[in-house]
Parts: structure tokens; C-alpha cells; sequence
């Protein structure tokens, strides 16, 4: 072998060697930081809504799988659609590593269509990653004079909501604005466990919220019958319902659909998990490594199995992406969404 080639093979191999060594000094600082360390997760949901399931099912498994072993603790801060926990999480809270959170799937197009009390940047969000997906139900309670997607064209329909940017608020009135559906918003709910009870005593008539709880916490009301489904935001049939249409369905132009398909986009984005900017490098690299070998562990998964819920896990990359790609929406139809998306 010419001296030059047995050079290059010996510069390989040292410059090898410093990688290896450099990386394993990355994780051993990492592993060094967090033990005996509390994190704490904070949700940006109420107590008993998917994200706050997810997240505590995630709670509860991810310690083992972190460097240093650290407990996890979980702390709601619901509110303004978790637009006060974005903010707490990116701007207020400890930046090294002892914190991240759960955020609402509408926030990064809530943050593209411009809301003044959101002050941080989703792009500048350190992504952990995402759990599960999602799709919008609309359904009323079994009892309603409301018995198909068409009655909401000729029809009132009172809906509980939860604030501006929540899904329970901000569906039907995009679905009022864009389509002339006849939903009334009554405000004020704290959470959609909240908003569930209320439909349940009868002080609504009907909810708009994400299909999670009808598997997990609320699946009795859907199989015993107390309410009914109308309509929900996928592009392909339900699997409990495939009668039931999609929003997609009413539409009467691309122009429409292309607007939809912007406020309900988010349904791919799932329960989405975030640090502040300033984390370390390698404390973020140990949140992520720790999320996903969370999300694959069957300890985890069968516990997601038996609450029925979604846990299939979604990369940071495919987030960020996911991001970039509102923000490159035309200008000309985040106007026109603007108009039709609910004010703070």
C-alpha cells in the first residue's frame, strides 16, 4: 500500500477515534446533567383531553429511556388554546433542558394567520417530536333535531367553546364563515372534558373537537348512541363511520378546499412536543432520543392500547417541515383565511 493511502487510513481512523470520543463525552454530558434532575412536561390542555392523556402515558414510560434517568412531571397549563403554555415554555421557563411541553396542533397555523397574544415563532421551536394524528369530528347529542350534515345549512346548532385557536372554537366558526354552516358558539368552557360534560347535561347541543375522545374517555356516548356524528375534517372516510361526510364535501370551489385544507391540515401533526430555543444541544439530542424509543416501546403501546389511543411517532424533521411549509402559504390566501378564521 503507497505511504500515502496508509496515511490516509491512519487519518481516518484517528479522526474516527475523536469522533467517537467527542460523541460519547456529548452523551455522557448529557446522561451527567439529568440524573437526580426533575423535568417537567408541561400540557397546554386541560386534565382528561388527548393531549394530557398522551402526554402522561408518555410521562410514564419515558424516564427509562432518558439519559441520567430523571423524573417526569406533568403540569397543565390550559388556556387561550395553549397559546400561555407556548409562551411560558419558549420565553418564561428554564431554558436548560428541565422543560418542554405539549402545545395545541392548531398553533403553528394560528401563529401564520397572525394572533398578537402568541409572542414566540413556532419555527424557532426545538421540536422533540409528535404522538398520534387526528381528525375533527362535528356530532350532536342523540336527542337534537339535528340529524345530518345538511340540517347545519338550515338549522342552529349551539356548540360549546373553548377560546380563540382551540379547535372547539375555531372549526365551526370557519366552518360558518367559509361554508354558511349555522353553528352558535357558546365560550367559556375551560377544556373539552369541560365542554363534554355540558354537552352531556344538555346546555349545548353539540361539540366540534378532535375524535381522540370519543375512542378513550368519552367512547360510551358515541357507542351507546347519545350523540351522533355529522361531519368531520378528514380526506378519507371515517373507519367508525364511513357515511359520515367531510367538510371537503361542501365545499364549492379549489378555493375553498385549498383554504380547508390550510385550517385542517394540522390534523397530521398530532399531539406535538416542543423545547425553548436555548437548550443545549446535546440535553435537546436526549429529549429526542428518549421520545422516540419512548413511542416505539411496547411497554407504552400496550398501554395505548387498552386507553385506545394514538401514540404513532412522528420525527422532529417532519414537524419542522410541516411548519416551513404553512409559512410558504400564498399571502393572498392567508388573507382571505384571516377573514374567515376566528379573532382572538
Amino acid at each position: 500500500m503507497p505511504w500515502f493511502a496508509k496515511a490516509g487510513c491512519l487519518s481516518a481512523a484517528v479522526l474516527l477515534g475523536y469522533t467517537l470520543t467527542a460523541a460519547l463525552a456529548y452523551a455522557d454530558g448529557a446522561e451527567e446533567f439529568y440524573r437526580g434532575k426533575q423535568i417537567r412536561l408541561i400540557v397546554g390542555n386541560a386534565v382528561g383531553a388527548d393531549y394530557d392523556l398522551g402526554a402522561r402515558l408518555l410521562a410514564r414510560h419515558m424516564s427509562r429511556h432518558m439519559s441520567g434517568s430523571p423524573t417526569i412531571l406533568v403540569q397543565n397549563m390550559p388556556g387561550a388554546a395553549s397559546i400561555g403554555a407556548a409562551n411560558y415554555i419558549a420565553r418564561v421557563g428554564p431554558k436548560d433542558g428541565t422543560l418542554f411541553g405539549s402545545v395545541s396542533r392548531n398553533l403553528p397555523s394560528q401563529a401564520v394567520i397572525g394572533r398578537d397574544a402568541l409572542k414566540v415563532d413556532p419555527r424557532e421551536f426545538r421540536w422533540v417530536g409528535s404522538s398520534g394524528a387526528n381528525t375533527v369530528v362535528c356530532y350532536v347529542r342523540g336527542e337534537s333535531a339535528i340529524r345530518k350534515a345538511d340540517d347545519l345549512f338550515t338549522r342552529d346548532l349551539i356548540v360549546g367553546g373553548i377560546g380563540s385557536g382551540s379547535t372547539q372554537s375555531t372549526v365551526p366558526t370557519a366552518l360558518n364563515r367559509l361554508l354558511n354552516m349555522r353553528f352558535k358558539i357558546v365560550e367559556g368552557y375551560k377544556g373539552n372534558a369541560d365542554a363534554l360534560v355540558a354537552l352531556e347535561r344538555g346546555e349545548i347541543d353539540g361539540l366540534c373537537s378532535g375524535f381522540s375522545p370519543l375512542r378513550t374517555t368519552h367512547a360510551s356516548l358515541l357507542k351507546e348512541g347519545r350523540i351522533r356524528l355529522l361531519v368531520h375534517s378528514g380526506t378519507t372516510p371515517l373507519a367508525e363511520a364511513p357515511s359520515v361526510p367531510s367538510f371537503y364535501d361542501f365545499a364549492k370551489n379549489d378555493k375553498q378546499r385549498q383554504m380547508l385544507r390550510f385550517l385542517f391540515s394540522n390534523d397530521d401533526f398530532g399531539r406535538p412536543y416542543f423545547a425553548p430555543l436555548e437548550i443545549p444541544t446535546d440535553r435537546l439530542s436526549a429529549l429526542r432520543a428518549a421520545f422516540a424509543a419512548t413511542l416505539k416501546d411496547e411497554a407504552l403501546l400496550a398501554d395505548a392500547v387498552k386507553m385506545q389511543l394514538d401514540m404513532t411517532y412522528r420525527p422532529p424533521e417532519a414537524i419542522e417541515a410541516f411548519v416551513q411549509e404553512l409559512y410558504a402559504t400564498q399571502p393572498e390566501l392567508i388573507r382571505e383565511i384571516q377573514e374567515i378564521a376566528p379573532s382572538p
